[in-house]
């Protein structure tokens, strides 16, 4: 599916930098990047 495309970019550019980033940085900001994939998923099916 072509909207799952930039889910898979910006997990891509979060684990770059995984290591970099606290725990929590990176479990907020993943929740924050599958949120928005939910969202436009949502979105999509309506």
């Amino acid at each position: 599916m072509v909207a799952d495309r930039p889910l898979y970019k910006s997990l891509d550019i979060l684990n770059k930098y995984k290591n970099e980033l606290t725990k929590e940085q990176f479990d907020s900001i993943s929740s924050i990047i599958y949120g928005f994939a939910i969202d436009e998923n949502i979105y999509l099916n309506e």
